[in-house]
């Protein structure tokens, strides 16, 4: 079993540029964790979620009365797998998120990913990315900045 954790400034979905300590002091950390599982040579398995508020302190003055940028948290729960065989990789990822989004509710998204590769020699490899997005519940939701202004 294989574990991690990690304690972020700002939220995971972020910009850059919030990522400096002096932006908001760990007032709004995310917590991320992951357990891992590898039961044999050629499998990989994980678990790995996140939580924290997503949004910036410039939103703090659009909140409804009594709410804080602590209550509007973005969720992330990952489920990844590999597997390898001879000159084969495969590899792919689900993610579920969350935004609590003010005013609004909750806007959930169903996201995931599948990988292969083939290594035709040990210098030469053919990969293959195939990707696809639920955006479902994103189509009819009102679009909400990361002030947390719904337009």
């Amino acid at each position: 079993m294989i574990t991690a954790f990690e304690i972020k400034n700002a939220a995971i979905s972020s910009h850059p540029d919030e990522w400096e300590l002096s932006n908001n002091l760990w007032q709004n950390p995310t917590y991320s964790g992951r357990l891992g599982f590898r039961p044999n040579p050629a499998w990989n398995h994980g678990i790995s979620f996140s939580i924290g508020p997503y949004l910036y302190s410039e939103a703090q003055p659009f909140l409804p009365p009594g709410k804080g940028l602590n209550d509007y948290n973005e969720i992330v729960l990952d489920y990844d797998v590999s597997y390898a065989w001879h000159h084969w990789q495969f590899w792919g990822e689900v993610f579920l998120t969350r935004f609590e989004v003010p005013n609004v509710g909750n806007a959930d998204v169903l996201t995931y990913y599948l990988e292969a590769r083939y290594q035709i020699t040990s210098d030469c490899m053919s990969q293959d990315v195939g990707t696809n997005k639920s955006l479902e519940a994103l189509a009819t939701a009102p679009v909400v900045n990361k002030l947390g202004i719904t337009t």
